[in-house]
């Protein structure tokens, strides 16, 4: 299976070419599980010696206009651009999506990623805090 819906969104406010969201999201690598990058979590930052957990924010980007190169890879962009607003979804990711036959950083060559995103906001329209 290579899609689970966790959530619906809001079924009318999509992802298009040139749309600014704002989204959280899990990369993991299929095989050994192991999270690669996500906005989710805490950070850790010292403020006077004294060490503080922040909450990390989502991710801010622009999805590419037409014709135009995506700052995240092939997978993840195809995989937003099929979401509605406050939408909590999985993708199964393969290579030829994500990083390819050469890998990059943690993911190895020919990696699967499960990618996990909800998609929080679409050109300054936010989906509704979870309870």
């Amino acid at each position: 299976k290579e899609h689970w819906l966790e959530q619906e969104g809001d079924g009318k406010t999509p992802v298009k070419a040139g749309s600014k969201v704002w989204v959280h999201f899990t990369v993991t690598v299929e095989s050994s599980q192991e999270v690669v990058d996500s906005s989710r979590g805490e950070h850790m930052s010292e403020v006077g010696g004294i060490t503080v957990y922040k909450p990390k924010n989502p991710l801010e980007m622009q999805v590419a206009p037409e014709g135009g190169e995506e700052s995240v890879f092939e997978g993840f962009a195809l995989a937003l651009k099929t979401m509605t607003l406050g939408e909590r979804a999985s993708f199964l990711v393969p290579p030829g999506l994500a990083y390819g036959a050469a890998g990059k950083g943690k993911v190895g060559p020919g990696e699967s990623l499960e990618l996990n995103l909800e998609l929080l906001g679409i050109d300054g329209a936010f989906a509704p805090p979870r309870r």
